[in-house]
């Protein structure tokens, strides 16, 4: 429903047949389910006032439809409370007594699984929501105005003592780290976009990292890891991330794999031998960080 001049009356979208609908995603995902109920119980109480409200501009744009149910579309429902609440919405709704509302009309609650073939058919059609096609921008400053190869911390301290084993060169040792702290930034910027608008495809893609990072510590502890490993360890991420959303630009993988790896770089998970042989801890364990 157009809604840029006139207003909508609340409604995002009907059918002839006599269903309407309300899409409606809650910002700040990751949610709990008991917050994730309360944004969703307050977005339907708010919109089905609506009806009553702006009753006059609802007739008119139903144009003699009768409405038999209204659904609050959003990607995910998990709550038994909220099915109730929809029920006392419904009755409420019928006591209006509005001539465009059926007295058979019921409020009901859909999410993604409701539509399992249509989400393929979309998917398999190379299908992203704008903005998620290609990842964020690469950042030049922190959040101080300092590049990032100038940037300091502990964890920075960590980053670069495991570093140093595999770039030698100070100077060069700082541009590759400020280019993963970088990607970091866009990383982690792109993977909250994929929270919050396909939730369970972002919970797909960190399953993903998660599996490449217990792969790094199974390999780790069956041979160190030297140089060659830094870039084989973002080939795997970055096709680890294509299986999971196959129309996802190669830059946007590339990023997210070296902001995965920047992340491992500061815990204990990467660790990597020396030219020497030497490990970054005694037998061959990562120092704790």
């Amino acid at each position: 429903m157009p809604d840029k001049s006139g207003g909508d009356g609340g409604l995002d979208a009907y059918t002839t047949e006599g269903v309407a609908w309300q899409c409606y995603a809650p910002e700040n995902e990751p949610l709990t389910a008991k917050q994730r109920y309360g944004l969703q119980r307050h977005k339907i109480t708010t919109d089905l006032n609506k009806l009553e409200k702006y009753s006059d501009r609802v007739r008119e744009l139903l144009g003699g439809t009768v409405l038999t149910e209204w659904v609050l579309l959003t990607p995910k429902h998990e709550s038994a409370d909220l099915v109730a609440h929809c029920a006392t919405k419904s009755a409420h709704v019928v006591a209006m007594q509005l001539d465009f509302i059926a007295p058979s009309f019921r409020v009901h609650v859909q999410d993604v699984s409701d539509f399992t073939v249509e989400r393929r058919i979309v998917q398999s059609a190379g299908y992203l929501p704008e903005g998620l096609h290609k990842s964020a921008k690469l950042p030049d400053l922190d959040s101080l105005g300092v590049p990032f190869s100038e940037v300091t911390g502990p964890l920075i301290e960590v980053m670069d003592g495991k570093l140093k084993k595999v770039v030698k060169v100070a100077r060069d040792r700082a541009v590759l780290r400020g280019e993963l702290l970088k990607a970091k930034i866009a990383s982690d910027d792109h993977l909250a976009k994929f929270d919050d608008h396909l939730p369970d495809v972002g919970a797909k893609l960190r399953d993903a990292i998660a599996r490449a990072k217990r792969r790094i510590m199974m390999e780790q502890a069956a041979e160190p890891f030297t140089k060659r490993h830094l870039w084989s360890v973002e080939a795997d991420v970055q096709e680890r991330i294509a299986g999971v959303v196959p129309e996802l630009k190669g830059e946007a993988t590339e990023i997210i794999a070296q902001g995965s790896i920047t992340q491992w770089l500061q815990e204990c998970t990467m660790t990597f031998n020396g030219e020497d042989g030497e490990s970054d801890g005694a037998d061959g364990q990562e120092a704790a960080s």
